[in-house]
């Protein structure tokens, strides 16, 4: 599916005679830069890749060169939101970036990639990356693939335990009260409670990892 929209959007631009207008292309969260080497092999005449890991921009470097499009891809170990063009706002004297360094793009692009999500869709930042390029990085006519998204939701019941109390008779005690998170990540654990809970036997703790809760959070450093 990306493959198939890159092709249309790059030969659209084009003109679907494969010269025309110069088309420059953003793959935002490049990772191992099968984006990117589809926008080449599609026409764009250059593709800016940007990842934050570093040992994923190597990566993606040496494939995108091992498959003969080091000319035309360049991969900056970047975050996407702290990246300039040459036409970006905030730009301060000699057209160095605010922090007094060189400006990443020559020029905003035209169309930009990205595959930035997970189960829930926007959970590793998807919308904070599109606001930053909108802001800074694309032309006022640029192209996002993808474009929209449908996000599926199935509810699902989940029993964690249950709790038998000699002389209660049987389940009616309550069951679970969760701690407190630990150190600010960790996980909280559940541990039976409550009046007429004392001496209960067969009840079963269960973990929730909350290290990740608030690995997104804004903050006005991120704009």
């Amino acid at each position: 599916a990306y493959d198939t929209a890159i092709i249309a959007e790059v030969a659209r631009r084009k003109g679907g005679g494969g010269g025309g207008k110069r088309v420059d292309v953003l793959d935002a969260g490049a990772g191992s830069g099968l984006l990117s080497m589809m926008a080449a092999r599609a026409g764009a005449d250059f593709v800016t890749a940007v990842e934050q890991a570093t040992h994923m921009t190597d990566a993606g470097e040496e494939t995108v060169c091992m498959n003969g499009y080091g000319g035309r891809v360049l991969s900056l170990n970047k975050d996407v939101r702290r990246v300039f063009t040459a036409e970006s706002d905030g730009l301060v004297r000699g057209g160095l970036k605010p922090d007094g360094t060189q400006v990443e793009m020559e020029r905003a692009a035209d169309v930009m990639v990205y595959e930035v999500f997970d189960s829930g869709l926007i959970g590793e930042g998807v919308l904070h990356i599109l606001a930053a390029a909108r802001h800074r990085l694309l032309a006022g006519d640029a192209t996002l693939i993808p474009a929209r998204a449908t996000v599926f939701a199935q509810a699902v019941e989940m029993r964690v335990g249950t709790v038998h109390c000699g002389g209660s008779g049987g389940n009616s005690a309550r069951v679970h009260h969760e701690q407190a998170v630990r150190g600010g990540g960790g996980d909280a654990r559940s541990t039976p409670s409550g009046p007429g809970n004392e001496g209960c036997e067969g009840g079963t703790d269960f973990t929730l990892d909350m290290s990740q809760a608030n690995r997104w959070r804004w903050r006005a450093d991120y704009e």
